[in-house]
């Protein structure tokens, strides 16, 4: 699986000689970073907070519409990044060259391209239906944009706040399938390299035609597509999160929180609600009523009036994170 593909008769003096090849890939690499960076600040430009400032950070790209990090988007990035990478740095070498064909790409490449497309659509449909929060008029579940929502590009590897295998087992499999990628394109550059060479000794000489995308195995293509799957079933499966779907007020200046999974009473050892990280209700109280659906109890009448972020911490591992805002604020 390399990249040279046949020796052909040709002159032995190429126009761009290899060992200027390191400048090139050098030169490619920069061309990637540079339209990243354009594109990216040409999108923070775009969108601008009310005070003037762009909300948007270069992790968004592998993030929701929560801003919650996605693992299928963080490897398609991940992919995209190498093989425009990769694909540049042989067309440039074959245009300096004189060739000016683009190089050929083997179709199990694009079967694995295909499958890190389609990995982000198929989980952003799942996500929807079990992630997805109900925004009301009295709070949202996610400050869309803020720092606070922003949660850390590790928690792409956690399910309910618990580290999952099936999500571990992807991220694994992309770093295994594009070292395999890119030790299969530095293999093809140094046979090339080597073979050049040996046109100063020998009439038959290896010609930049044979310049190509490396060819994917289709042992690791059934991996990945496994792996996808894996991931992709894994998320289908897997209990759904806890969540907050609205926060009302009662009878009495009671708090009355709705949503899903936070677990009937005698089901959870802990259970903790916090309005701006004060603890105010805890699921053994008497005065507190905790149901799966609903937890209710009473407090203090000022705090209802003004804005305030509210915490729900159940068993010490899930956590919900909710802003309230009053209909009068």
């Amino acid at each position: 699986m390399i990249l040279v593909a046949n020796m052909t008769n040709v002159k032995k003096d190429l126009p761009f000689p290899p060992d200027q090849f390191s400048w090139l890939l050098f030169g490619a690499f920069i061309i990637i970073i540079t339209i990243t960076v354009v594109v990216f600040l040409l999108i923070r430009q775009k969108v601008r907070g009310p005070n003037g400032l762009s909300k948007i950070k270069f992790s968004d790209f592998v993030r929701d519409g929560d801003y919650y990090p996605s693992l299928p988007r963080f490897q398609f990035l991940v992919w995209t990044f190498v093989i425009s990478f990769v694909y540049l740095s042989i067309y440039l070498i074959r245009i300096l060259s004189g060739e000016f064909e683009a190089p050929s790409v083997d179709n199990n490449l694009l079967i694995l391209l295909g499958i890190s497309i389609i990995s982000p659509l198929l989980s952003n449909i799942i996500s929807g239906y079990k992630y997805t929060r109900h925004v009301n008029e009295n709070g949202t579940s996610v400050t869309e944009g803020s720092d606070v929502n922003r949660k850390s590009l590790k928690s792409m590897l956690f399910e309910n706040n618990k580290p999952a295998l099936f999500r571990y087992q992807m991220f694994l499999w992309t770093f295994i399938g594009i070292t395999i990628f890119i030790t299969l394109f530095a293999a093809g550059i140094y046979e090339y390299i080597i073979r050049y060479q040996g046109c100063l000794l020998i009439n038959e000489c290896i010609s930049v035609e044979a310049l190509a995308m490396p060819k994917i195995d289709n042992m690791l293509v059934t991996l990945m597509g496994l792996s996808q799957s894996g991931y992709l079933g894994g998320k289908v499966v897997a209990r759904t999160p806890a969540r907050i779907t609205e926060v009302a007020v009662g009878l009495n200046n009671k708090l009355i929180i709705f949503g899903q999974n936070f677990g009937e009473r005698d089901e959870i050892s802990s259970g903790t609600v916090l309005v701006n990280e004060i603890v105010v209700a805890g699921h053994s109280q008497t005065e507190v009523n905790w149901f799966d659906t609903k937890i209710e109890f009473p407090i203090e009448e000022q705090i209802l009036t003004q804005p305030f972020r509210l915490k729900v911490v159940i068993d010490d591992v899930i956590f919900l994170d909710y802003e309230y805002i009053p209909k009068s604020a």
